[in-house]
């Protein structure tokens, strides 16, 4: 910062009411004033003006500073470069400087060189040109291209379109014709031989099993004569893995067979279907109501009785197991249905199941002991209303 005025001193700032003004006083004051106007003072130019807000010293700075920064001298008393007239003259000039070129002149010769530029036959000798690039697409053989079996060469098709590659050594290198040729005759030989698949049957071989008037297998794994000695035959048997042979009536077994089984040959459960319709038979407590039925009985009090099945129970077709009635019936809601086995030779029921359900109910009887050669039949009847039976069957 600049320095104070030469005369200056240090003002009193402390005064006080009771303080006497004395003549060294008004001395300093009226000294102070005077060096302020002619008293010598050393300006810093090196300061920067910082804002508008300064102290007097500061702006007796920052005035020099700037000025000094705006000639582009060391002082900023040194003797101006130019003038701003000067500098006008300069500007406002049509050539100011000798040898120059005018606005126009140098466009002119922009123009010229890129006209001279753009006709060259070949501007930029480092890059390919148009033709170089369609030369390069119409050859015919280019980066060495041939259409031998070589390494390391792009493949290159002959004047009949056609060429060469080495045998194939890996599952996915290019096949050669041979390679394709071998393949297509194995596939001729293969569809031409009389029997390409000896494991399998040939049309010769259906054809004669077919219409063969006897059992016996082209093979000889089968014959008639095999059957006949150890297989099961028409009269019966017990053999696992065993073909059958019908009888000379056209029947396989006992004539006690009940469902393709034989009775002696029965092991777990059977059941025999007795009946399975496609509707429910449907009674009622009135003669009228009976809409499907074979004949009518009255069986006590209970209401009508209804026989919808004969049959001619044999003993033999349950041999050493337990029999057992199952129905599935339905009642009119307060009422109860019936269904039971009848014996008609004698009018006996010799067994009965009853359900008070409105919907199809499944129910089953204790063991039984039927009598032997004995015409029986499946009944139903109810307490009153109406009953439904849907199906009966022996267990």
């Amino acid at each position: 910062m600049s320095t104070a005025p030469t005369g200056f001193q240090t003002p009193k700032t402390n005064w006080q009411s009771a303080d006497v003004v004395l003549p060294d006083d008004l001395n300093r004051i009226e000294g102070n004033i005077n060096a302020i106007e002619a008293g010598n003072r050393t300006i810093d130019q090196a300061q920067v003006p910082t804002g508008l807000v300064g102290t007097l010293r500061q702006f007796l700075d920052w005035i020099p500073g700037a000025i000094r920064r705006l000639l582009g001298t060391t002082n900023w008393y040194d003797t101006p470069p130019t003038t701003l007239a000067a500098a006008k003259s300069h500007i406002d000039a049509a050539a100011p400087h000798s040898g120059h070129e005018t606005p126009s002149g140098a466009q002119a010769k922009v123009d010229a060189a890129m006209a001279s530029h753009t006709g060259a036959a070949d501007p930029h000798p480092n890059y390919a040109l148009d033709t170089d690039l369609s030369n390069h697409a119409a050859a015919t053989a280019v980066h060495g291209a041939t259409s031998a079996a070589t390494a390391n060469r792009i493949i290159l098709r002959d004047s009949a379109g056609r060429a060469k590659i080495a045998a194939p050594a890996a599952s996915d290198d290019i096949a050669q014709k041979a390679q394709v040729d071998a393949v297509q005759t194995n596939l001729n030989n293969h569809i031409s031989a009389a029997d390409p698949h000896s494991q399998y049957a040939l049309d010769s071989d259906l054809s004669a099993h077919k219409t063969a008037a006897t059992l016996d297998h082209p093979d000889g794994s089968v014959t008639l004569a095999k059957i006949n000695s150890a297989a099961m035959t028409s009269a019966g048997g017990t053999e696992a893995n065993r073909l059958a042979v019908t009888n000379a009536s056209g029947r396989v077994g006992d004539a006690d067979k009940v469902d393709g089984l034989d009775a002696a040959s029965i092991s777990g459960a059977k059941i025999i279907t007795l009946l399975a319709p496609d509707y429910q038979y449907r009674t009622s407590s009135s003669t009228s109501g009976n809409t499907v039925a074979e004949a009518q009985d009255s069986y006590g009090a209970a209401g009508t009785n209804l026989q919808v099945f004969r049959f001619l129970w044999q003993a033999a077709l349950a041999a050493g197991r337990s029999v057992y009635f199952e129905a599935i019936i339905a009642a009119q809601t307060g009422y109860t249905a019936y269904a039971g086995l009848k014996n008609l030779s004698t009018g006996t029921v010799l067994v009965q199941v009853s359900t008070t359900n409105t919907s199809p109910t499944r129910l089953r009887s204790g063991a039984l002991s039927l009598p032997d050669n004995t015409e029986l039949a499946v009944c139903f009847w109810n307490s009153g209303g109406w009953s439904y039976l849907t199906a009966a069957r022996l267990i």
